[in-house]
């Protein structure tokens, strides 16, 4: 694709302002044959390595963060239907944004364009929101901007009252913000400000389906240890796997722990996959797809990815359980507790529990 590899590799002049380094070209040409050469995502960002590790934002849920310039090599990663699929090239901002996607399953097919007109192509299970109409923001979102060039693609890391933090990839900063400057989230019509970023205007918020209001689905655990979902009128259907004890879901993401103690997500098509490195007695999922659990020995523990969970403090616990975007759980003596990040829980007394639930209102 020789026409547009200039377009991607062409730089905008430097200036005293927080921009991306060259311009964010992706688009979908003939299906492409796996050649020597490609890149799978997360694996060591060559040529220049890794700028931020996934597991350091979208609370242990992102990817890697790659060392720009690449060498516009193409990049694929299995979506959650293991289909090697387009992310972009190296490393581009919506490279980045298409690779988190098809890995959280959001999306499942190359979603293409510039940083600026992503917007023109939002698959179907995504909701854009423009800017002066934003009503709500989560993280894990894609916001992007206009600059009346190729413009910028990037994700929503966390939100701080009225200010979204933002993780960029092909950027000068890693890190950058916006902020409302007029409008607000509970009347829809929000209007988000760069901070820093002369010349890039908010163009829009696109929300991945964990946070888009949605049609709720009941799954469960029935007496036979099967994984069950309820279909309507009464009808509950078996949707494989191992014999269950537990069972867990937020808005796009549903997870189990076998009688035997394995963690497993679920993939579709009564198809499920296990997490390995853990036996488990108790699960829980937060809004951007992060496993934690308790394990035999009653510890509090957050998937890593690689097969590695880590411990994260507390007392000994019987149940765990997340609302999205918070954990809690209670220990083995039944005290109630809240994670506060860094190892660390805030006990709240008044109460002896034998299991928890969390919601936001």
């Amino acid at each position: 694709m020789p026409s547009f590899t200039n377009l991607r590799r062409k730089a905008i002049a430097p200036t005293n302002v927080v921009m991306p380094l060259v311009a964010a070209m992706l688009i979908i040409a003939a299906p492409m044959a796996a050649t020597t050469g490609i890149a799978y995502a997360d694996t060591n960002c060559s040529p220049n390595g890794i700028q931020y590790s996934g597991s350091s934002w979208l609370s242990s849920g992102g990817v890697n963060i790659c060392n720009h310039p690449g060498d516009d090599s193409a990049v694929y990663v299995n979506n959650i239907n293991g289909q090697s699929t387009l992310s972009g090239y190296k490393w581009e901002c919506v490279e980045m944004v298409n690779r988190l996607y098809l890995t959280k399953g959001w999306t499942t097919s190359t979603w293409s364009g510039n940083g600026n007109t992503l917007v023109n192509n939002v698959p179907g299970d995504l909701t854009e929101e423009d800017n002066n109409h934003i009503s709500y923001v989560n993280a894990g979102d894609v916001i992007t901007l206009d600059d009346g060039g190729f413009g910028h693609a990037a994700i929503i890391n966390t939100i701080s009252g009225s200010t979204v933090n933002i993780i960029n990839q092909n950027a000068q900063q890693l890190n950058s913000s916006a902020s409302i400057t007029s409008g607000s989230l509970s009347s829809g019509n929000a209007h988000y400000d760069m901070s820093g970023w002369a010349g890039y205007n908010v163009q829009a918020f696109v929300h991945h389906e964990g946070t888009a209001t949605g049609t709720e689905v009941l799954w469960g655990v029935n007496s036979s240890g099967q994984a069950v979902r309820y279909a309507g009128s009464a009808v509950w259907t078996t949707q494989g796997g191992p014999t269950f004890q537990d069972i867990t879901a937020n808005a796009s993401y549903v997870a189990g722990v076998s009688t035997s103690g394995g963690a497993y997500t679920y993939q579709g098509s009564n198809t499920w996959h296990q997490v390995s490195g853990a036996t488990l007695t108790d699960i829980a999922v937060t809004d951007t797809d992060v496993l934690w659990g308790v394990n035999t020995s009653g510890q509090a523990v957050r998937y890593a990815g690689s097969g590695v969970w880590t411990s994260q403090g507390g007392p000994t616990f019987q149940d765990i359980a997340s609302d999205g975007q918070y954990v809690a759980g209670v220990s083995t003596s039944g005290g109630a507790y809240t994670y506060q990040g860094s190892n660390t829980w805030h006990q709240v007394s008044g109460a002896t529990l034998t299991d928890i639930g969390i919601v936001v209102q």
